[in-house]
Order: structure tokens, then sequence, then C-alpha cells
């Protein structure tokens, strides 16, 4: 019998009524644990908090937007956000308050990310279980209070739209995402595969522009007063990210890291990637080639 109840959990999809509840009370009792026993660690919301500082001050010239870290370098979405977080928090002073605000939006994460596997079935239910067990995520989310949190919950609602063909919601999401962090736009490629699959090339075209019509939205008070500035920092691709940050590249040394050889590398690496699996993509169609003349034939 403990056998049957057992499998019943790990790979019955009918569990997952009793599965989802257990784990969103175990998630909010685990966030409000390590809140509370776990000290914070101030990495970029005090940098966040004097960016956003001068918006709130009248200042609209992204390159007079700084903080401890070095000019600010997210989009317009990111200045609205953190410019409330800033208010409600008391200027940022009250860090108890927002990694509560955090906790929140780390449950309506989890709460996507599972309603997304659920959704497709490709796994067991017992990899929800897996999900609510990272203690890197956990940390980003309430010990850090990343804007990576609000970009990544805008993108996992996107796809969440996406699943359910819901192309123009999930665009507008996606665009939303971007105007938070412009690492987003690492999604694009894929995204844009699967809108294309879907709708085809013209109506696909239509959701790329209503995408681009968001972010010039968001960005009007900027736009319109230092266009220069914002488009430069805002989205700035030649930027070179600080060694001192790194986790992944360490190894390498900070010369190599921050040298142009390594950044070229690694978008040649990437796009080759990309094509690798375009053409794994597309094989339904008949090849990557033959996709492409087909949508725009």
């Amino acid at each position: 019998k403990i056998k049957s109840i057992i499998q019943y959990f790990a790979f019955d999809h009918a569990s997952l009524k009793w599965t989802v509840p257990i784990l969103f009370v175990f998630e909010i009792a685990l966030g409000l644990l390590m809140i509370r026993k776990v000290a914070y660690t101030e990495i970029d919301w005090i940098a966040y908090m004097q960016e956003v500082e001068g918006f709130m001050n009248g200042e609209r010239d992204y390159l007079n937007l700084r903080g401890d870290t070095g000019p600010l370098v997210y989009p317009a979405g990111f200045v609205y956000c953190f410019s409330f977080l800033r208010w409600i928090t008391n200027e940022g002073k009250n860090i108890l308050l927002a990694q509560h605000i955090f906790l929140g939006i780390y449950l309506l994460n989890q709460v996507i990310v599972w309603l997304i596997y659920i959704k497709t079935k490709s796994t067991p239910p017992w990899v929800l279980i897996l999900l609510c067990l990272s203690k890197r995520i956990h940390s980003i989310f309430m010990l850090r209070c990343f804007n990576d949190c609000i970009a990544m919950l805008l993108v996992y609602i996107s796809i969440y739209f996406l699943l359910n063909r819901r192309h123009i919601i999930s665009s507008i999401f996606f665009s939303l995402a971007i105007s938070i962090k412009m690492n987003i736009l690492l999604f694009f490629p894929g995204f844009l595969l699967l809108l294309v699959k879907a709708e085809g090339a013209w109506f696909t075209l239509f959701l790329i522009i209503l995408i681009i019509i968001i972010q010039i939205i968001l960005a009007i008070p900027f736009l319109i007063t230092f266009p220069k500035s914002y488009l430069i920092k805002a989205f700035e691709f030649s930027r070179v990210f600080s060694f001192e940050w790194t986790v992944n590249f360490r190894f390498l040394g900070e010369e190599i890291f921050i040298s142009k050889q390594l950044a070229n590398i690694l978008l040649i690496s990437h796009l080759l990637i990309l094509l690798l699996f375009a053409f794994k993509w597309c094989s339904y169609e008949g090849g990557l080639f033959k996709f492409i003349t087909s949508v725009w034939g």
C-alpha cells in the first residue's frame, strides 16, 4: 500500500491536486524561515536604489543615473519597478519588507513554473519537488533581491501564455521582461521560432512590432529628453562585465575574461549552437532551409 501511494504521488499527474498545495505551503514556510534565520547579503540592492533615486528626483539622462556599482544599464521597466520598491521600502532602507516582497515574487514564479510543467506533462510529478530545493534560486530571490527575479517571472508568464497559444499576451509579457533586463533577449531566437511555427511570418512580424512598441512606450520619458543616452546605456551590447562578479569563468583569470577575443569566441559559439539546434527544431518541417522557404514562400 505504501508503495502504491509513493508511485501515485511520484508518477500520477492526478496527484498534483494534492502535491501542488502541499509544495506551496512548504515554500511559504521555507521562505519565511530563510528570511528570519539566514543573513541578507548586500550585492546590488543599494545600487538599484541609488540608480532610481535620480529618476524619482526628476533626472531623465541615463548617463547621470548611477549607483555604487556604476551607471544604470537596465531598460525603463527596471526603473519603474525599483522606483516603486524604493518608495514602498522607505527609500530602500526597509530590507526586511523588500525580502518579503521578493518572497511573494518567488512564490508566484514557482506557481507559474509548476503550471508550465503541468501543462507540458513532459515530466513526472516528483520533478516539481526538485524545483523547491534549489539553494541558489531561494538565495537570489529572498537573500539578494536581484532584478533577475522580476525579469524571469515575466518570461515564465510569457512562456505559459505561449503554451496556451495566447501569442499576443505572451509577446506583451516577453517585452515587459526585456524592459527589466536586456539579457532576456537570449530567449528571443527560440521565442521567435515558436511564433513563426505557430502563426507564420506576417503575424510574427506584427508581434515583433508590438514588442518594440511596448519598449518605446515604456521609454518615452527618456526618449523625448535624452534618447541617445537611453539607447546607449539601457541596451549596451558592448559592455564589459566585471571579473569580480563572475562565477563560471573565474578559472580563466581577469585578463582573459575581459578580452575581446573571449567575447567573440562566446558570441560565435552561441550563434553556432543556435544554428545547430535550429536544424533540429525544424526537422519536422524537413529541415531549416525548407522551413524558411515554406514560411516566406
